[in-house]
């Protein structure tokens, strides 16, 4: 991720971001000519989050949207819950059957402070899933791998008396 910051000066030959951690980084102006720059909150505070998450095989997938989208609704968690402009309605999506996992991300929709400050508004929903998947007792997987031998290779055992 790059750098994450609120713009607090715009000068003829230079910008000042302050980031999150209140440091200030002058970027000269040419910068944002030749480089690509995102702008979270430039007309509309609103941004959508999408945590990822991933389960073990063998969970329904019913089952872990459901337990997800209970416990978002039953939290305090920042997220919006309506919006004049467009669809804001909190969604998990199955992503992809991994190597270790069945693979989720969590859609929600944040503003203000909270799109502001992503690392720490994906802490807490990544908190909140972590919760509810343990309680619900759906299980969260490690890497695993198999280790398949094809043919045995004789070897001696010698015991020393």
């Amino acid at each position: 991720m790059g750098r994450i910051g609120e713009v607090i000066d715009i000068s003829m030959r230079s910008t000042i971001i302050r980031t999150n951690d209140n440091i200030d980084l002058i970027i000269p102006n040419q910068t944002f000519i030749q480089n690509n720059v995102i702008n979270w909150t430039l007309n509309d505070d609103t941004v959508r989050f999408r945590v990822p998450f991933g389960v073990e095989y063998g969970v329904e997938v019913k089952k872990v949207e459901k337990v997800i989208l209970e416990a978002l609704k039953k939290s305090n968690l920042p997220y919006i819950k309506k919006h004049p402009k467009f669809d804001v309605t909190p969604r998990v999506i199955f992503i992809e059957m991994g190597e270790s996992s069945l693979n989720f991300e969590l859609f929600v929709w944040v503003k203000g402070e909270y799109a502001r400050r992503p690392r720490r508004t994906k802490s807490e929903f990544l908190k909140m899933i972590y919760t509810a998947l343990n309680e619900a007792g759906i299980g969260i997987p490690f890497p695993q791998h198999d280790l398949h031998i094809k043919d045995s290779v004789p070897f001696e055992i010698k015991i020393k008396n």
